[in-house]
């Protein structure tokens, strides 16, 4: 679906929305903005070398799922989103004072292993209950999923969009670029 160029920027800010705060207290929700490049995409090659990455705006207040929910996580994580007429693009540092350690298993897609992974899951509907998932993992495995209702576990595998995506591991950690067409979307 091609979408004109005002409504995909609005749907890029709207799928990337956390839920919003109620009325009791709740904290601000967190939002991500993305940046529309003005020039060359990036090539999605895993290293993010060109300088249309400094203009999106990072994203690093995430916080720890395991081993305790909600905690400060233990290494840092970074996060960049840009986009065109066609695509959304990924960007991701995921640091590591160990990089010779990360696992990078290599499986088929949709494929599990001990290796490291970067998901992003797309509430597309704005339902808060089902979502389009993307991940890559630290080897470069591609996954890609629905979750049909309001569950982690929920995974539908019969979703097989094209989109890109390379990882690379490196000195400070591992690097993840994604290229997710919004053809490959439903909203």
């Amino acid at each position: 679906m091609n979408l004109p160029l005002p409504h995909a920027a609005t749907l890029v800010i709207l799928i990337m929305t956390a839920t919003p705060a109620s009325a009791q207290g709740q904290p601000a929700p967190k939002t991500a903005r993305a940046v529309r490049i003005a020039g060359p995409t990036p090539r999605v090659d895993g290293v993010m070398d060109e300088a249309v990455w400094a203009t999106a705006i990072p994203i690093t207040d995430f916080v720890a799922k395991l081993p305790v929910e909600g905690a400060e996580p233990s290494v840092k994580t970074e996060v960049r989103i840009l986009y065109d007429a066609e695509a959304l693009y990924v960007g991701a540092r995921m640091s590591r004072p160990d990089p010779e350690n990360i696992p990078t298993a290599v499986t088929r897609r949709d494929g599990s292993s001990n290796a490291e992974s970067l998901v992003l899951s797309f509430d597309t509907y704005r339902d808060r209950r089902t979502a389009y998932s993307f991940s890559i993992s630290s080897g470069g495995v591609r996954g890609d999923f629905y979750h049909g209702q309001d569950s982690q576990t929920d995974r539908q595998y019969e979703y097989d969009p094209i989109w890109t995506a390379r990882a690379r591991v490196d000195s400070g950690g591992w690097t993840a670029e994604m290229r997710i067409p919004f053809s490959q979307l439903r909203f």
